[in-house]
């Protein structure tokens, strides 16, 4: 990766097109019952948070990676103790990703193995990690708007198949609502703490970052409407046992002249998982290479690459597995994303009011 500078613009699009991906594809909190939309919401909120707490701490320190951060205000040790929970995360995060979506995509070309797909998709991942960050910057611009189209037609059209009486009685159990509310904020929005490490390569992040946060909303009321359409068609009841909601929902839906209406959102059903894996991938090799100290990461791309798809196949024996498994992690990382730029943050506060000069250098 030696093209490693994007703008705030790239790095919004970026986030758009993962939460999109994540939630189009996966919609966990869906299980919950005929409010999932409201979890959907409160899972968004706690992104945002996620979201708002990298920024702020990029805007500290200008440049300087989250992983150096935690190292230079919490001290080597805890510090580096803290970054391997962290990129352990991220590691195990583009694992179920690829997995999920290999899943997914056996759905849309049940007959292909479903390592030949996880080697497909991992060779686009390896093209642009080659190019560098700059080139998936790009690359998500000239994406966004077709993708955008595209989702807003697939939200569309189910729209007069909606019952909507599948969303009554309103609010009548606040237990289903909050593990719903959890199990959102973990995946897709909790993936929000592994975009900290973009956040030093933005050139304009101090001017526009707003920026990030309007497109981040922008797919978090796009995940509300995809689970609301799950729900309003498939019922509350039937949705438990959908493991792709919304691509479940999407190719019941008659259409005169299609047999295969998923197909015609392939291409949006193709780029946004992809999003997915390509900037949990492109984020790994950039904490590696802050981590171990390397001018570049092209060294690392390979063996990463096959590490991962090793892991995917030895981890996940069967999808009942990766299911159950996943579930588990949810609730695992939780916590964990919130405490890791919580702590950094705090840290990063308490030391620059010890250090005047310091909080004074960081204003000019």
């Amino acid at each position: 990766m030696e093209k490693n500078f994007i703008v705030s613009r790239q790095l919004a699009f970026m986030v758009f097109l993962s939460m999109l991906g994540s939630s189009f594809i996966y919609i966990p909190e869906s299980a919950t019952g005929r409010n999932s939309w409201l979890s959907t919401v409160m899972g968004a909120v706690f992104g945002l948070l996620i979201l708002h707490l990298i920024i702020s701490l990029q805007k500290m320190e200008p440049g300087v990676s989250i992983l150096q951060m935690s190292k230079q205000k919490l001290g080597t040790v805890p510090g580096t103790v803290i970054n391997i929970i962290y990129l352990s995360m991220l590691l195990l995060a583009v694992v179920l990703s690829l997995y999920d979506i290999t899943l997914f995509m056996t759905l849309i070309l049940p007959n292909t193995q479903e390592l030949l797909l996880q080697a497909s998709m991992f060779f686009a991942v390896i093209f642009f990690s080659y190019q560098g960050i700059t080139s998936i910057g790009r690359a998500a611009e000239l994406l966004l708007l077709p993708v955008l189209l595209l989702a807003t037609l697939a939200l569309i059209i189910p729209v007069s198949n909606i019952n909507w009486f599948n969303f009554l009685p309103l609010l009548n159990d606040w237990r289903p609502i909050a593990a719903g509310s959890l199990i959102s904020a973990s995946w897709p929005f909790g993936q929000m703490v592994f975009m900290a490490l973009f956040l030093p390569l933005v050139t304009d992040l101090q001017n526009s970052a707003r920026t990030i946060y309007y497109w981040y909303l922008v797919a978090a009321i796009l995940s509300v409407a995809s689970t609301s359409v799950v729900i309003g068609i498939a019922g509350p009841e039937t949705v438990t046992f959908m493991r792709f909601p919304f691509f479940q929902v999407i190719r019941g839906i008659p259409l005169p002249g299609l047999q295969r209406i998923e197909l015609l959102f392939f291409l949006l059903w193709f780029v946004i998982s992809g999003a997915v894996s390509n900037n949990l991938f492109a984020a790994l090799m950039l904490g590696l290479k802050q981590s171990i100290r390397i001018k570049k990461t092209t060294t690392l791309i390979i063996p990463a690459a096959l590490l991962i798809i090793v892991l995917c196949n030895y981890m996940f024996p069967g999808d009942i597995g990766f299911f159950f498994r996943t579930t588990a992690v949810i609730f695992l990382f939780l916590p964990l994303y919130i405490l890791y730029p919580a702590i950094i943050f705090i840290a990063a506060r308490w030391h620059n009011k010890k250090d005047p000069k310091s909080m004074y250098r960081l204003k000019g």
